[in-house]
């Protein structure tokens, strides 16, 4: 076991997975470890989808990449051109299918009785990408751009899940023998003292 501030410090955005098998334990494990997280009133209004089906990642994948082809070219010039050169961004989302297991969380936004869905389930998400870490695999925060378009309820309909509820993530989960880069720490940046502006670090 690792102790926290070297799991946060070590952990990185993988994006490319071998093709070893995970243990069901070790899912178990990380699946878990969601509800271990902080919830508004111990609601847990989220959902996780594990998808381990080759052919089912295969419709995944497709949607995927044909859902943010069709977001980026609708976006103002501008911004096109900036998502078009962010480093290692690519409309080809091998990981989705290169990855043993999918974990795809969904939750409700705007369920009645489950107050702050959203926070909730980004707070398990956090619990499960350390507990990844912790269990020596790899994972990256996917989050579709197909799902912020009237197109996606295409991948509600793959996988079977409630038209009302919304995928926040997809996490690729499997071992890696990529080199890791050094990873830099701005926190200097965002953190304020005080009032906003006031630089808490001197």
């Amino acid at each position: 076991m690792n102790d926290l501030n070297s799991l946060m410090k070590n952990r990185r955005s993988i994006r490319s997975y071998t093709n070893e098998r995970i243990p069901v334990d070790v899912t178990n494990k990380v699946i878990s470890a969601a509800y271990f997280a902080p919830s508004a009133a111990r609601r847990y209004g989220f959902d996780i989808v594990v998808v381990e089906d080759s052919l089912l990642k295969d419709q995944i994948k497709t949607i995927c990449e044909q859902g943010e082809r069709t977001w980026v070219h609708s976006r103002p010039n501008e911004v096109k051109d900036s998502i078009l050169q962010l480093p290692g961004f690519s409309f080809q989302k091998n990981f989705l299918t290169d990855a043993p297991v999918l974990l795809i969380i969904t939750t409700n936004p705007n369920h009645p009785n489950i107050p702050y869905p959203i926070e909730s389930c980004w707070l398990a998400i956090a619990y499960m990408i350390l507990e990844i870490e912790n269990s020596g695999l790899g994972t990256l925060t996917y989050t579709p751009s197909i799902c912020l378009t009237n197109r996606r309820h295409e991948l509600n309909e793959v996988l079977k899940i409630p038209i009302d509820d919304h995928i926040q993530v997809i996490l690729p989960m499997g071992y890696y023998d990529v080199k890791l880069e050094h990873k830099e720490s701005h926190v200097e940046r965002k953190v304020h003292h005080n009032t906003y502006g006031t630089p808490y670090f001197k």
